[in-house]
């Protein structure tokens, strides 16, 4: 299973948290060491692990699970102008690099 990145967070000692491809949050224990198959997923709806405290795991670990860290990650930052009625336009949309990201993929 190919994932951005996983997280340990302190709130929840015995799982670990999965970014997917599709940028949703998935959980599955820790224990026992396995290969993780979609079935393992638990859903997790709660911050995002960085608001957590949540550590990364190391992607030497990756393979202990049957994971792999996906080439595609989300490093390059854009700085964008936008009005005061644009800003909050996007705000009130949500999650606005979500957003952006969509339009980008769907529309360009």
């Amino acid at each position: 299973m190919i994932v951005r990145n996983v997280w340990h967070t302190p709130h929840l000692p015995e799982h670990f948290i999965a970014e997917l491809e599709t940028g949703e949050l998935k959980m599955f224990l820790v224990v026992p060491y396995r290969e993780i198959k979609e079935e393992d997923l638990l859903d997790y709806a709660d911050f995002h692990p960085r608001r957590r405290r949540g550590q990364l795991l190391t992607p030497s670990l990756y393979h202990f699970y049957g994971l792999e860290k996906s080439a595609e990650n989300y490093s390059e930052v854009l700085k964008i102008r936008v009005t005061p009625s644009q800003k909050e336009k996007l705000e009130a949309a949500g999650r606005t690099s979500d957003l952006i990201r969509k339009y980008i993929d769907e529309s360009l």
